[in-house]
C-alpha cells in the first residue's frame, strides 16, 4: 500500500507542477497580447 501511496502522491506533485507551468505559460502570453495591444493601437493611430 506504501508505493500506492508514493506514487500517488508523486502523480499528484506532477500533475500540479503542469498546472503550474501551464498558468505561467497562460500568464506570459496574456502579458505579452495586453503589452502588444496597447502599441499595436498607437502605431495605428500615429499613422
Amino acid at each position: 500500500m506504501e508505493n500506492f501511496g508514493s506514487l500517488d502522491k508523486k502523480s499528484l506533485h506532477v500533475t500540479l507542477l503542469k498546472r503550474t507551468l501551464n498558468d505561467v505559460e497562460t500568464e506570459k502570453w496574456t502579458s505579452l497580447m495586453f503589452a502588444r495591444s496597447p502599441a499595436a493601437t498607437d502605431k495605428s493611430s500615429i499613422e
